[in-house]
């Protein structure tokens, strides 16, 4: 921080407090203190829309439109300050490790529908042989596992500083399936880093790997590497995309966290079950759950049965309210499969396809009613699936639908 700012904010907290004594019980006007431990430093312009703080740059000469570049915060209408609740959130989830993303445009979109939150994969299977990984792939078409490729972690950083400036959240969400497991078999496991590279690093399909053999050597040197890097005190360290295998979560938690004292940890398991918050001991154990929506698609579904749990539906789940804090839980969309929209970017509805994709008019019931509970929602954006950038696929009409609801 230049010395001119750190003089600006030092003051702002200099006379605040003295406000605050002078008014002995600090009624009337924010704790300076609080203000800033709330937001950051970095949200500027939530700090100027506040009246006592723009009273106290009055006082000190400061005009916030000529401030500077090295704390201004991109001119968003419906900029939040990070860590807002409910969450309202749009994901690419491979923008990281697919570099034909453009971040900025990206960002701009998000931004156009006030967007606070964005689930970002550390780790993606390489569908398109073109991504980005934190390693190097080799002239014989294997992986050295520990070279690290420093673009990968240039862009992780350049991706964390526009998306908090922005008010964004991201929930970095490190293990994933497809790159290696049989649970999520398919033709991008081809060639897979976990299998083809010159480290003896080897990740069997079955589920050994999740069982026994996680984290290895590799994974604990990459915690080490990159967990610093994430500002994990106001973004997430998801631990694993639909993943089962309660214990392997303890065991990634306990390396995340002897890294970063104090982290926040993210889980979205394989069975998205309504008892999973207890379960996991969200609260305790962990600080947020996210599930995912392949069964809870539209208001009707919240009374669909479950086995197994202490609730039997996300309904008694919900109504359940006194045992769960709210804004540890975002649901979301399942909105990236490839039958919700056709080459042209074309939102599909029921009629046009034999596979059923989302009723968008009802999935935008079901994400209002839960935002309205005061739940967080996140969508997955269609543009997430592509090669192209596909940047026109984001939904940014139907989240602003979303955006003007929560407004009202």
């Amino acid at each position: 921080m230049a010395d001119y700012t750190k003089f600006v904010f030092d003051e702002i907290r200099r006379i605040g407090k003295a406000w605050t004594d002078k008014n002995g019980d600090g009624t009337g006007v924010y704790d300076i203190e609080q203000l800033f431990e709330k937001i950051g430093e970095m949200s500027w312009r939530r700090l100027v829309d506040n009246k006592t703080v723009r009273t106290i740059l009055q006082e000190i000469g400061v005009n916030p439109a000529d401030y500077g570049e090295d704390i201004s915060v991109i001119e968003n209408p419906n900029f939040k300050p990070l860590n807002e609740h409910p969450r309202f959130g749009m994901t690419i989830a491979g923008i990281l490790i697919g570099h034909n993303h453009d971040i900025d445009e990206t960002l701009k979109r998000f931004i156009d529908c006030g967007v606070n939150y964005s689930s970002i994969n550390l780790i993606n299977a390489d569908r398109s042989g073109t991504g980005i990984h934190p390693f190097t792939r080799l002239p014989d078409g294997k992986w050295d596992l520990f070279k690290w490729d420093n673009r990968y972690f240039e862009r992780l950083i350049e991706i964390k500083e526009k998306f908090n400036k922005a008010g964004i959240v991201i929930p970095w969400c490190f293990l994933e399936l497809y790159s290696w497991s049989a649970r999520k078999d398919g033709p991008q496991q081809v060639g897979t880093f976990w299998r083809n590279n010159v480290n003896g690093v080897f990740w069997p399909p079955d589920d050994s790997t999740l069982t026994r053999l996680l984290p290895d050597l590799w994974c604990k040197e990459f915690i080490k590497k990159v967990c610093p890097l994430l500002d994990l005190h106001v973004n997430m360290f998801r631990i694993g995309n639909e993943l089962p295998e309660k214990s392997l979560h303890e065991r990634i938690r306990n390396e995340v966290r002897a890294v970063v004292p104090g982290a926040l940890i993210d889980v979205n398991r394989q069975d998205d079950t309504p008892g999973q918050y207890r379960n996991m001991k969200i609260g305790q154990d962990y600080d947020f759950i996210s599930l995912h929506g392949a069964r809870l698609k539209e208001l009707d579904d919240l009374r669909n049965p479950f086995e197994g749990g202490p609730y039997d539906t996300f309904q008694e789940f919900i109504d359940d309210e006194s045992r769960h804090d709210k804004w540890r839980v975002t649901f979301s969309s399942d909105g990236a499969r490839t039958n919700t929209y056709d080459r042209n970017g074309k939102l599909l509805t029921s009629k046009d396809s034999a596979d059923n994709p989302y009723d968008w008019n009802k999935l935008g019931e079901f994400a209002d009613h839960m935002i309205d509970l005061g739940y967080g929602f996140e969508q997955q954006s269609r543009a997430k699936m592509t090669q192209a950038p596909n940047h026109h696929m984001i939904e940014v009409d139907w989240m602003n639908k979303r955006h003007e609801h929560k407004n009202t």
